[in-house]
């Protein structure tokens, strides 16, 4: 073989990012960055400056459509922001503190959410005495359930239990980086 037919092959590179588009490179450098930013939301919830109070799935009884994603989030948090609570000493405080949220394409097309949200300790729900037929003394959280059941459709609300390990960084990591992730956001009180 002469000179002028030799094959040249180019050097395989060692790391495979080095192949990736613009795109894809900023895009996990989003995704890392996200990842971090949840698990330093874990590490403020375990030195006591918050605590996980409940895990949420919600899906509405009217469809709401995938583009309609951020009114859905929207309205989650417009139904977290009117729950009020009176503490122990007589004061008005809002019932949620944080909410992490996301919206995704349910397997119907429609959207559904799930969220973790920290909560007042010790508060007597106010929102509940205007809906009819749930008690406003009750501390129970099934009176969330209840409500968001009397609003919109059905809702998935149970006390967070930090002994599963299953901090916002696994459930950002879940929902808000998977590619039926429609919209999320994080709400403070």
């Amino acid at each position: 073989m002469t000179a002028s037919k030799r094959m040249i092959v180019p050097p395989v590179p060692t790391d495979p990012r080095s192949l990736w588009t613009p795109e894809a490179k900023a895009n996990a450098r989003k995704r890392d960055t996200l990842i971090s930013w949840a698990s330093n939301l874990d590490k403020q919830t375990s030195k006591g400056k918050r605590n996980w109070s409940y895990f949420h799935t919600h899906t509405f009884r009217r469809a709401v459509p995938r583009h309609h994603a951020t009114t859905a989030g929207r309205r989650l948090v417009r139904w977290c922001s009117a729950w009020k609570g009176v503490s122990r000493v007589g004061r008005e405080t809002p019932l949620f503190r944080l909410l992490l949220w996301s919206a995704e394409e349910h397997a119907t097309g429609n959207v559904h959410l799930h969220a973790l949200s920290v909560t007042t300790p010790a508060v007597w729900l106010l929102h509940a005495k205007k809906s009819p037929g749930i008690e406003s003394s009750s501390r129970d959280w099934s009176v969330l359930k209840e409500n968001w059941y009397a609003k919109w459709g059905i809702a998935r609300i149970f006390p967070y239990d930090p002994r599963l390990k299953f901090g916002a960084e696994r459930y950002v990591t879940k929902y808000v980086l998977a590619e039926t992730c429609l919209d999320w956001g994080i709400e403070e009180w």
